[in-house]
Parts: structure tokens; C-alpha cells; sequence
């Protein structure tokens, strides 16, 4: 960060002229690597923004979240179904109905009129009664759905 900034500094760049050069730099070119859209962030502290989002996307500290491996568990999971089961049967993420609620569910397909739902869990929790709450969180959605209505097409 201190080269790209003593950089811009020594040549000046600024205003519009620094937005070019954002651009050239995040551009989609032929490669492995690929940026996101430009965005805006509005903080009361720059100098730890900077380090923040240097973190994220350099230093790849996301990894360690646990909705990030649940992500990719759900990744695995889905890979493994889709080379195992017949071939009409696909779980995908979808969003179901429980009465006012929309409940968000990872992997779910429909079998003879009746949803399947694939909710992996990651249980690294910082102690006991933070991984007990989280399974419970996934227990009382899909008991919202159950008892939505739509519980005589999801079955547990």
C-alpha cells in the first residue's frame, strides 16, 4: 500500500486521473484473476478501511469465518449430489415460504411434490453455547417451515 501510494504522490495523480488509473487497474483482462465492481465505502477512519479490506482480500483473513466454511460446505456437498443422484434431481439454493417468512436454504429440491433441505452446519464456535444456538437458529427456521403450511410438503 505505501508503494501505490508514494507512487500516486510522486506523479501527482489525483481527481479524475486517479480514477483512470483505478480502472486500468481492476479492469477484467484474460487471466486468473478477476475484480469486482468498483464500490464506495463510507468510514470515519480510512487508514483502518484500508487495512481492513487489505486483510479481506490479500490477506484472505475471510477464510477463517464460519460462514465462509459453511460455504463451502454446502460446495462439497452440492459437487457430491450432483455426481450421485439420478439425473433430474439437482439441489440448488433456494428461497421457501413459511407463512410471513422467507426462509433462504442452501441446497433443496423437490422429490414427488415435497421439499428435501441440505443445511450443513459448522460448528467452530468460539464455546459450547455459541455452537448450540447456531444448530437451534437452523431447528427453528425449518420448524417455521414445517408448521408454515407448506409442512405437509417438508418433511425433516
Amino acid at each position: 500500500m505505501n508503494r501505490i501510494r508514494h507512487y500516486l504522490a510522486q506523479h501527482h495523480i489525483q481527481k479524475h486521473e486517479l480514477v483512470n488509473y483505478f480502472k486500468e487497474v481492476t479492469r477484467t483482462r484474460e487471466s486468473i484473476l478477476h475484480f469486482g465492481e468498483i464500490g464506495t465505502l463510507l468510514t470515519p477512519d480510512i487508514h483502518l478501511a484500508i487495512e481492513q479490506l487489505y486483510e479481506r482480500f490479500i490477506g484472505r483473513n475471510f477464510a477463517d469465518a464460519k460462514e465462509y466454511k459453511e460455504q463451502q460446505m454446502v460446495k462439497a456437498l452440492k459437487s457430491q449430489l450432483t455426481a450421485q443422484l439420478p439425473k433430474g434431481v439437482r439441489y440448488t439454493k433456494q428461497i421457501i415460504k413459511a407463512g410471513m417468512f422467507d426462509i433462504s436454504v442452501p441446497l433443496a429440491t423437490r422429490i414427488n411434490n415435497n421439499y428435501r433441505i441440505i443445511r450443513p452446519l459448522a460448528f467452530e464456535q468460539q464455546n459450547v453455547l455459541l455452537a448450540m444456538e447456531h444448530g437451534e437458529t437452523w431447528v427453528s427456521r425449518l420448524n417455521k417451515l414445517i408448521n408454515s403450511g407448506g409442512g405437509k410438503r417438508i418433511k425433516l
